[in-house]
């Protein structure tokens, strides 16, 4: 775990399997992939939308390019 350089809130890093890096919330997240409208990044690094049920046995975590409130700043372009 580390801490967000902008806000400071711990944050995760996830690889994907793009090979980058993603900043994901520690929170672990059990989803139902292919129903709903939030995007969940998994521990093996796809990035899925979905919707949250406690009940699943698919887990994931919430981007933090998607919570925090500093993300405009480390975008790039």
């Amino acid at each position: 775990m580390a801490n967000c350089r902008g806000c400071g809130k711990l944050i995760v890093w996830t690889k994907m399997q793009s090979g980058k890096s993603m900043p994901c919330d520690p929170e672990v997240i059990r989803f139902v992939p292919g129903e709903g409208s939030e995007m969940f990044v998994t521990p093996d690094g796809l990035l899925l939308q979905g919707k949250r049920d406690p009940q699943s046995n698919i887990i994931g975590y919430i981007s933090h390019f998607a919570t925090c409130p500093k993300a405009n700043g480390f975008r790039k372009g």
